[in-house]
């Protein structure tokens, strides 16, 4: 008895929690972001949601960031050069990436794109995981030889 006292308590607690308080008002700025949010909001045929990422400026100032990212791809392509598991995990991967649809072959026309914005990554091996040895990791907080993030 105690302990469902207990969880109706907490349950209670944190359903006030996620609940906006009566009678505070949105900031301009919050307002725009909820407005955003009811606007782009779509559920796809599988079920999933998607909505369109919030700028605050638009269109976004988006930075050269080919060049960079080229680089960073030719230093990781040596590198899985030296080791051929290393290379057969990162394919994995990628085609893993591609197959769920995470990303796409993007075509050759749109290479060079003034709005596309190029984000590098790397791998990262942690010998002692036991459930991810091999991750890749994208680096969205690289900086472009402009100085500005990608």
């Amino acid at each position: 008895m105690v302990t469902d006292i207990d969880l109706d308590q907490r349950l209670r607690s944190f359903w006030e929690l996620d609940t906006f308080p009566e009678g505070a008002s949105l900031s301009e700025e919050e307002k725009m972001g909820e407005d955003h949010l009811q606007s782009t909001n779509k559920q796809q045929q599988d079920g999933r949601f998607v909505v369109k990422i919030p700028f605050k400026t638009m269109p976004p100032e988006v930075t050269p960031s080919r060049e960079m990212a080229l680089r960073r791809l030719k230093s990781l392509e040596r590198r899985l050069t030296r080791n051929p598991e290393y290379k057969k995990e990162y394919s994995s991967f990628m085609d893993e990436c591609l197959s769920m649809g995470h990303m796409e072959e993007v075509p050759s026309a749109e290479f060079q794109s003034a709005d596309a914005c190029y984000i590098p990554h790397q791998f990262v091996i942690k010998e002692e995981s036991t459930i991810t040895k091999f991750r890749v990791v994208f680096d969205a907080s690289a900086t472009t030889s402009s100085g500005n993030l990608t």
